[in-house]
């Protein structure tokens, strides 16, 4: 089944990639004007096409992002990462109690004061280093 679906989108880049092609060679048609002087991105802030869809683009990341994130805060997830797998998030992680909670909050307390301290000793080594008088 996935071997199947890796082939559907194989096929599918392949036509994308001879669309644009015959589109360029017989057609003469290419997306950015041959007569813009100055770098791509002068040429491409130039094309009313291509800033539509730089717009469009920035609109949808932002409805994306206006929507998921909430969501996910609120049913306890977080994004991990995003990738060729897709949106990958935390699972469901609530605490069994307030107490728990609590006791999570004291260890990290801990584990910050410590990192604290170890922090302050580098720097004091380093200072000592670099000033040897």
């Amino acid at each position: 089944m996935a071997e199947a679906k890796r082939r559907r989108r194989e096929y599918w880049a392949g036509f994308a990639t001879v669309m644009a092609a015959t589109a360029v060679l017989f057609f003469r048609w290419w997306p950015v004007p041959q007569e813009v002087e100055g770098s791509f991105l002068d040429a491409v802030v130039q094309d009313p096409v291509m800033v539509g869809a730089l717009r469009l683009t920035i609109f949808a990341g932002t409805l994306y992002a206006l929507a998921s994130i909430p969501a996910l805060v609120v049913g306890g997830r977080w994004a991990r990462s995003v990738g060729t797998a897709g949106f990958v998030a935390d699972e469901a992680q609530v605490p069994a109690s307030v107490e728990e909670a609590d006791r999570t909050i004291a260890n990290l307390r801990v584990v910050v004061s410590r990192l604290l301290r170890e922090r302050d000793e580098l720097l004091s080594l380093m200072e000592a280093e670099t000033n040897p008088d």
